[in-house]
């Protein structure tokens, strides 16, 4: 009975302390038939093609060099290109992806024994090029963990039982540089540019519990691990990447596509407030027209006029006088809190 009641006690301590055996859920155990991949950044991109139409940007052609890894670390893919690709193919009507063959001139005259006629037409306005820049494994990892040993009796009549948790996290990093360049004199375009990195978390559990009743042990022995592997992480972060790159380049309020939004960026807001400074009073009502479109006011009409039905409309959903309605603040204002996917 003392035995039993000191064996109690060990398993209290140890719940006690907050560490629960590991479990595999249920969802873990099944395995699913095939689905389609839908990634956190799919909706985004669909979303990313509106805004396009929306605000009119001009049709380019886009071409997406090799992505290649340039860290020390074999474990990375040579080339994420397809990881960009695929999301624009499948989301983005608004522009054409011209896709990269560097020899493929070359192996034309080989099969048909003949140079291809046309295929100047065919190349980019732009090239997306890049690499991944960084990959640091295990650069900052944690383990918590609780031991016990309990003992009763001695000699024939002795009772030991052992326990023992471990909790442990361990941290890496991969990182994705991505940059724009006009493909007839390979000049980078200022400010079109990403620096993006992602966190990968790998948490595992163990715990071993033994008793030994008379010199006869019993055991159970309990891990689970749950880690974000390079190949999904690299899929979201390239995602991430060319979402962020696309609205640079078109100057879009790309954070509004995700929900929840992502971060304001500063450097689209700036660039399209300049823009619209310069503008002359027609080109102003016209952006005004595009943003305004997304507030479903009942007078508006885009006919590149602000008559009186509309301005007074504007007026009181806006709370503004006359002279602010074309001034480079309200539009910012407008730019940023429109409600374009409500």
């Amino acid at each position: 009975m003392k035995n039993i009641i000191l064996i109690l006690i060990a398993l209290l301590l140890i719940s006690g302390c907050g560490f629960k055996q590991p479990k595999i859920t249920q969802k873990e155990k099944e395995f699913k038939s095939p689905i389609q991949n839908k990634t956190f950044f799919t909706d985004a991109f669909a979303k990313l093609d509106k805004l396009m139409k929306l605000f009119e940007a001009p049709r380019i052609r886009i071409q997406i060099k090799s992505i290649e890894n340039r860290t020390s670390s074999t474990k990375l893919p040579f080339d994420i290109r397809n990881f960009l690709e695929t999301p624009l193919i499948l989301y983005i009507s608004s522009f054409d992806l011209v896709a990269y063959e560097p020899t493929f001139r070359e192996k034309e005259m080989v099969m048909t024994g003949q140079r291809s006629q046309g295929i100047e037409k065919f190349l980019p306005g732009l090239v997306i090029n890049g690499a991944i820049t960084q990959y640091d494994k295990g650069i900052y990892s944690t383990r918590k963990g609780l031991n016990t040993d309990v003992e009763a009796g001695k000699g024939q009549g002795s009772t030991t039982f052992m326990g023992e948790l471990d909790n442990s996290v361990a941290r890496s990093q991969i990182a994705i540089d991505l940059k724009v360049y006009k493909y007839y004199d390979r000049t980078y375009l200022f400010g079109i540019a990403t620096q993006n990195k992602i966190e990968l978390l790998k948490y595992s559990r163990d715990g071993n519990f033994g008793l030994f009743l008379n010199g006869t042990g019993l055991g159970l022995s309990k891990a689970i691990t749950f880690e974000h592997t390079e190949d999904q992480a690299l899929r979201i972060l390239s995602e991430y990447s060319v979402l962020q790159l696309l609205g640079r380049l078109y100057a879009l309020p790309y954070w509004k596509c995700t929900k929840p939004n992502l971060q304001i960026d500063n450097f689209v807001v700036e660039g399209e407030l300049k823009e619209y400074t310069n503008f002359s009073i027609k080109k102003k009502i016209n952006k005004l027209e595009i943003i305004l479109s997304a507030y479903k006011m009942t007078s508006f009409k885009k006919d590149g006029n602000i008559d009186n039905q509309e301005l007074k409309e504007i007026k009181e959903k806006f709370n503004v006088e006359d002279n602010e309605i074309l001034s480079p603040e309200f539009y910012k204002t407008l730019f940023i809190n429109a409600p374009f996917f409500n």
